[in-house]
């Protein structure tokens, strides 16, 4: 059997994460060489005689909001191509002896075959953040905001004008309105019906034109005369 232990570290958020942190598990830290040739689809006999070089993957994905969700998905593979001119793993181990009769020196040379595993580690972790959301929510609404003026302007000119007719009917309503413009505005037409009011009452009392059998005589005038 082989231990295969990983751990993690996480710095920016401070957290840590074992495989082997609570007990030795068989499939979960603790694996026999038979099951990880299995899982590379070969055999333990099949690979003996030569040897192999395997990779032995753990990539992290972890929640840090649910510690319980960081366990590593550990990925094998074989990276040698059997049946190529070279493959297998194997190595060779040169032993001296020297004879103490004649002193000659003699060079014993073994290759050696076995099975050599690569590990490597890879993960990411990520944490609920709310400036993050709120960014996040400002940006979508933005975007919608965006759409809706690029969708107008695609419908108002780049239509044919029966489209942009129906379209602006259903957007726009149309109102008739049959009174004086000055009563349109309903602010605007009392500030207009008082001042206006106002300057015709001085307009009277200061000179107040008075028609007497078809001529004008000002009121100033007559009460001279009078």
């Amino acid at each position: 059997t082989i231990l295969l232990r990983s751990d993690v570290k996480f710095p920016k958020f401070g957290a840590s994460y074992s495989n082997a942190r609570d007990e030795i598990e068989l499939g979960k830290n603790l694996f026999k060489v038979e099951d990880i040739l299995k899982k590379t689809g070969y055999s333990y006999n099949a690979t003996a005689a030569k040897g192999g070089v395997f990779a032995v993957n753990f990539h992290f994905d972890c929640n840090l909001d649910d510690p319980t969700k960081c366990m590593p998905d550990v990925k094998m593979s074989r990276l040698d191509i059997p049946g190529s001119a070279s493959y297998g793993f194997n190595y060779r181990e040169a032993t001296y002896t020297t004879d103490s009769h004649t002193t000659a020196t003699e060079r014993n040379l073994k290759k050696r075959y076995g099975l050599r595993f690569i590990f490597g580690f890879s993960g990411q972790a990520g944490k609920f953040d709310p400036v993050a959301l709120l960014v996040t929510l400002g940006a979508g609404a933005g975007l919608l905001g965006v759409a809706t003026l690029v969708c107008d302007m695609v419908i108002n000119y780049f239509l044919d004008p029966e489209r942009t007719k129906a379209y602006k009917k259903q957007i726009f309503e149309e109102v008739k309105y049959a009174g004086d413009d000055d009563e349109k505005d309903p602010l605007v037409s009392q500030t207009n019906r008082v001042t206006c009011g106002f300057c015709k009452k001085r307009r009277r009392k200061e000179d107040g034109d008075v028609k007497l059998g078809g001529s004008e005589v000002r009121q100033r005038s007559v009460q001279n005369i009078i």
